[in-house]
């Protein structure tokens, strides 16, 4: 996945980080394109060889209803596989310190455009009252502008396996969706997590060996919260 740099929606996920006392809230608005570089090439091999594998298991035993059903329609469908390739993809580009190729289709679920944008405001308007009323008419018009939001495929993700940063210790909620525009082929990654105060000052401390030029990791990312925080 490609990285696309939209500075509208960098200033919009700063100002979206917030001290809130006791937590810490952290956010991230990001775009990709679907142009695969080398890292998703090889998860998109992964990922057939896994279905093969599934696939002559479930002849083997029995007809496989994770075959056949998932949020992405059928996996026996190129189509399927390849909408849950660029979604691991996006998680392994915005967080390079974990590995998410072990993601499972059913922590995935598609959602309505609508239930998702009222989901975000009710979640973010709790969290920072008037703040976010503020910005909240902004926010949506530059995302609407990058993704075109009524010819978006939705999902959700649900976090619970071990290599995940959303199931950190100290990690007190978080969102996570894609909204996928198959016409531009273009993801739209909205995520946003609320960390008690002490675990995020361990991450403030986390020394990243990765290259300048890449994506900002979960540790990174966390520095640079804690310093646009700063007055």
């Amino acid at each position: 996945m490609k990285f696309l740099d939209i500075p509208t929606l960098e200033s919009i996920s700063l100002q979206l980080n917030e001290d809130l006392g006791d937590s810490t809230l952290v956010s991230r608005i990001e775009a990709y394109s679907c142009k695969r570089v080398g890292s998703d090439k090889k998860l998109s091999r992964s990922l057939e060889q896994q279905y093969c594998k599934d696939k002559d298991l479930a002849h083997s035993q029995s007809p496989s209803e994770s075959l056949s059903t998932s949020p992405f329609g059928p996996l026996t469908e190129v189509s399927g596989r390849k909408t849950l390739s660029y979604l691991l993809s996006t998680l392994n580009a915005s967080f390079h310190d974990y590995d998410f190729t072990r993601a499972r289709p059913e922590q995935f679920s598609k959602e309505s455009v609508n239930s998702v944008v009222s989901k975000i405001d009710s979640t973010l308007s709790a969290a920072l009252n008037s703040d976010y009323l503020h910005m909240r008419d902004k926010m949506w018009t530059s995302i609407e502008e990058e993704i075109q939001l009524r010819n978006c495929d939705v999902y959700s993700y649900m976090p619970d396996h071990l290599d995940d940063p959303f199931t950190e210790e100290g990690i007190l909620w978080s969102l996570n969706y894609f909204f996928y525009n198959r016409a531009l082929k273009r993801i739209l990654y909205f995520s946003c997590y609320c960390m008690s105060k002490s675990a995020a000052q361990e991450y403030d401390s986390y020394d990243s060996d990765v290259d300048t030029d890449e994506r900002v990791g979960w540790g990174d990312y966390e520095e640079e919260v804690a310093n646009n925080m700063e007055y």
